[in-house]
């Protein structure tokens, strides 16, 4: 896909309403945001900048839905009495939100009870009416493959965090028996002493490889970013089964799934053996990754801002400040449940 297409942004109608991003590690991109306006730059020079999932979730929809001219903005406490939208890892009891509407975009962790709307990584796990499905733009800079490396494939990739990693692939015995095949199987996790993870580059990657060993409960909650930053680079993914990947699943040639490493092993093997039906996964992949533009993704977003939580903004303004402070203790109490609950199942097997 041409990189022009994944990053482009045109005009979007006004919002309705203000819609303040609460960023409350504001002070690392103040060389992002230029004059009063806080008018951004584009994120795409720096791509390892974007790490946390306040920087995918908060900062970099600031910047996109800012370059596509909405009157958004950033600041780094919830107002009073206006429209927030904040990452759930952020959003905490001892902020004393009840004066505030307030939409939880949820990060891989516990349902943001405090929220009055939330936003989830996947669809699987916006089971409520008040809960809504979101993907992660696409990886910031992302760099596709390089097409002059063809049909090859000789660089299998595995790019996050090592902790995550089943731990089945990442023996010497996995990485022999892709070398006997004539295949490099590489991992790329973030490196907090460079502050660099590299995974944004897909130029010389010819098939990314994603399987994870986290408690079923996490992964639930986790997104198709891996998916989907693989069809927007030019290659095939070779996937575990999570439900944010199946959710997406239309087609086979949307990725492969596997479970073990010999399963891996095969489905490499397979694409090295028929060409053919690497470019048809690569050529399929293209067409997946054009729902996930900036420019489609922002208009997600629009939608949202503009309708759903919109109706939900005007209502919350004609309830009474004595209203929403009984809703927001009820809404503590239906938080530290959700805590203790999520924290819970993480720790049982």
């Amino acid at each position: 896909m041409d990189i022009e297409q994944i990053r482009s942004l045109t005009p979007l109608e006004p919002l309705p309403s203000r819609v303040y991003f609460v960023c409350k590690a504001l002070g690392r991109w103040a060389d992002v945001l230029r004059g009063d306006d806080q008018t951004p730059v584009a994120l795409d020079a720096e791509p390892d900048r974007v790490v946390t999932h306040e920087d995918m979730t908060i900062l970099q929809t600031y910047v996109n839905l800012k370059r596509a001219g909405l009157a958004v903005r950033l600041v780094e406490q919830p107002k009073v009495d206006a429209f927030n939208v904040v990452s759930s890892l952020d959003l905490q009891i001892s902020h004393h939100t009840s004066q505030s509407f307030i939409v939880a975009f949820r990060g891989d962790w516990a349902r943001p009870e405090l929220a009055d709307l939330t936003l989830t990584m996947n669809g699987t796990v916006a089971t409520r009416r008040t809960e809504f499905p979101m993907p992660h733009w696409l990886q910031t800079g992302l760099l596709p493959r390089d097409p002059a490396r063809g049909d090859r494939l000789e660089r299998l990739v595995f790019k996050g965090d090592m902790v995550n990693l089943d731990p089945r692939f990442a023996t010497d015995r996995f990485r022999d028996d892709l070398a006997a095949l004539g295949v490099e199987f590489l991992t790329q996790p973030y490196v907090h002493e460079t502050k660099s993870s590299g995974w944004h580059d897909y130029t010389d990657v010819d098939a990314v490889l994603a399987i994870r060993a986290i408690h079923p409960t996490e992964l639930s909650t986790k997104p198709a970013s891996k998916l989907i930053n693989a069809w927007a680079a030019g290659v095939p993914a070779i996937l575990g089964n999570e439900p944010a990947f199946r959710e997406l699943r239309r087609d086979p040639l949307d990725y492969v799934e596997i479970a073990t490493p010999d399963e891996a092993i095969a489905a490499v093997l397979r694409l090295k053996e028929h060409p053919a039906e690497y470019r048809a996964m690569v050529d399929h992949g293209t067409l997946r990754a054009a729902d996930y533009t900036n420019q489609r993704v922002a208009e997600r977003w629009h939608a949202f801002l503009s309708g759903p939580a919109e109706t939900a903004y005007r209502s919350w303004l004609t309830t009474t400040p004595a209203r929403r402070e009984a809703e927001f203790v009820v809404r503590v109490v239906r938080q530290k449940i959700s805590l203790f609950t999520f924290k819970r199942q993480q720790s049982t097997r």
